[in-house]
């Protein structure tokens, strides 16, 4: 497989899967370790063992001793709610904040991961933001599916990353940079006075979830300014810490029968009767590194149980960023997929304290109250662009094919609410579409065919001539 004059070298596997050992995608990484047999692969499970780690600092020491002493890392894990599982981030921001990051410096590192494609592409570009952040080497990602490894193809593509990760990490290949990186920002948030106050109906409720701290200045002011715009309803205000969470999505899918929750923590009990309660949801973070907190990772993670089924359907979701958003492309496409093709829920947008100005800020917020506070008596919800649609039909084919057994209860929802709406199932366009493929090898009538499609279908224009 590999040249005979190549070195020898360690590679160390970070396991970002809650699942430790019985992850899938630990297989796949033996998989790769097979086709090297020269080297040494020695994995270490972060996701799983993350509270030993964070409480442990001789644990952590010596992990961080086997980063310095290998020569080379691998990642792998699998796609955990558009990202990556809040273990493994909790372990990477420990890593990115602490005085740890210089041992990674220059050191070659890949990425793999499993899934069934639903937004992989955000997680791999998280892990090369963080990699690149830790001024890394990164050399290549793979992304998988979960029953790749059945496919003859697919593994000879496996073989092909092993080859060319031994030979970038023998001959010093990297890939270049694709993230900038982040700006220290010194701005400081003052809110000013109030000249106009958002109502909302007394029956609306409206949810703000934040999670700062005594770091997070900003987002503390943003939030309290969004509090005071609102009058009128029942306005509610929660820190992630008060929310009981005692522990991260581990991965059982045993939720997948009927969307309960092996843990008896009572986050569940706060998720159904107060977030799925409101009509207004505001998630507030403040940026950490690639991401907003590993706890606001975890309350997504969390919120899992309810599978794929749309739990906050119909209601506006925004958001209150502090910190460098528009240097995180990937984050912002995570915080509108999670409203959209998450939740089927309108998404009212995002204001972030990037422009440095606070009397602009006061006013983007307030626009941002009334936008919600409006659209929410409208009951407005926005048709859904590429990213849901997309999305939402990898959840239908995979629920109704190989996952059904599993996600029983998408299952049913899915059937009840009509979302099985394969092509195939509809008789008349098929039909109709036969015919004029069919017609369409004679010359005039593909003429007419085609200047008729240049031109507004004559329904359209007699919708729009009859409707106000």
């Amino acid at each position: 497989m590999e040249s005979k004059k190549a070195a020898r070298f360690s590679v160390l596997v970070i396991n970002g899967s809650p699942k430790g050992s019985n992850s899938s995608t630990m297989q796949y990484v033996r998989y790769i370790s097979k086709q090297l047999p020269k080297h040494h692969f020695e994995t270490v499970h972060v996701a799983k063992n993350i509270e030993l780690l964070k409480k442990d600092r001789n644990e952590f020491n010596s992990l961080m001793q086997k980063f310095q002493n290998a020569d080379a890392v691998l990642f792998g894990f699998g796609v955990w709610v558009i990202g990556v599982s809040s273990q493994l981030m909790s372990f990477i921001e420990t890593v990115t904040h602490g005085p740890y990051a210089a041992c990674l410096k220059n050191k070659p590192v890949a990425v793999i991961s499993t899934s069934i494609h639903y937004y992989d592409h955000l997680a791999h570009q998280y892990m090369r933001a963080v990699c690149e952040d830790l001024h890394m080497r990164f050399i290549d990602g793979l992304s998988l599916d979960i029953a790749d490894l059945h496919n003859s193809d697919i593994r000879k593509i496996m073989r092909q990353f092993a080859q060319n990760f031994a030979d970038s990490i023998n001959n010093g290949y990297e890939s270049p940079k694709q993230f900038a990186e982040l700006p220290r920002s010194t701005f400081t948030y003052q809110s000013g006075h109030i000249t106009r106050s958002i109502k909302i109906g007394q029956s609306n409720r409206v949810l703000i979830l934040t999670d700062a701290d005594s770091h997070c200045q900003n987002e503390t002011a943003m939030v309290l300014r969004l509090r005071s715009v609102f009058k009128g309803g029942t306005i509610s205000v929660y820190h992630l810490s008060d929310i009981p969470m005692t522990q991260g999505c581990r991965g059982c899918m045993r939720c997948g029968y009927d969307y309960s929750c092996v843990y008896q923590d009572g986050f569940t009990e706060f998720y159904n009767g107060t977030a799925m309660e409101a009509d207004i949801l505001i998630f507030c973070g403040t940026v950490r590194g690639r991401y907003l907190s590993p706890r606001w990772k975890m309350f997504f993670d969390r919120a899992f149980f309810w599978n794929h089924t749309p739990s906050l359907a119909g209601k506006q979701i925004g958001y209150l960023i502090s910190g460098p958003l528009r240097q995180n492309p990937h984050l912002v496409e995570t915080l509108e997929v999670t409203v959209t093709a998450r939740q089927n829920a309108n998404f009212v947008g995002i204001v972030t304290d990037e422009d440095h100005d606070s009397a602009h800020l006061d006013k983007l917020i307030d626009d941002f109250a009334h936008k919600a506070a409006t659209l929410s008596s409208m009951h407005f919800v926005a048709p859904q662009n590429f990213l849901a649609v997309g999305g939402q039909k990898i959840f239908r084919d995979e629920i109704w094919g190989r996952l059904r057994a599993i996600w029983q209860a998408d299952y049913r929802f899915y059937k009840r609410h009509g979302m099985f709406d394969f092509p195939h199932r509809k008789r008349l366009f098929r039909f109709a579409g036969f015919l004029a493929m069919l017609f369409s090898h004679l010359p005039f009538f593909r003429k007419r065919f085609y200047n008729l499609l240049a031109k507004s279908p004559p329904m359209l224009v007699r919708i729009v001539d009859r409707h106000p």
